[in-house]
């Protein structure tokens, strides 16, 4: 009996060995995970806005506004998600040009182009979460 205890406890023992640093270098992985999404989500913002600007440039504004669609929808949920007040309410301030120019591309205003390239380069100091 005093065998099947202690072989039990060397099972236990080896199995915690085990899992533990996996355990941890789990959760290290999540985290670095969670940092390159936060990355990606935030570059490719920043695409559909160049992207959008480049379109407006070349005169194609239905497919700009299709973007438009697109960047701010994904600059809302970018914000939802996000805990710095500092993003956020540079995240609040790109949102609030969404009317602006949604309305330039409507009308085919070329001007809308100024508001793009502010509205990338305010996106610079974003920080991704």
């Amino acid at each position: 009996m005093k065998n099947v205890v202690m072989v039990s406890g060397l099972v236990v023992a080896a199995f915690l060995a085990g899992y533990g640093p996996m355990y941890f270098k789990n959760s290290e992985l999540q985290t670095k995970a969670a940092s390159l999404e936060g990355d990606l989500k935030h570059a490719r913002l920043r695409l559909e806005v160049g992207m959008m600007l480049v379109e407006v440039e070349n005169g194609d504004f239905g497919k700009a506004r299709e973007r438009s669609t697109l960047f701010f929808n994904g600059v809302q949920e970018f914000m939802d998600s996000s805990t710095e007040e500092g993003t956020r309410a540079t995240l609040k301030g790109i949102l609030a040009q969404r009317d602006p120019v949604t309305s330039g591309l409507t009308a085919l205003d070329p001007g809308v182009a100024a508001a793009l390239r502010s509205i990338f380069a305010s996106m610079e100091p974003v920080k991704p979460q």
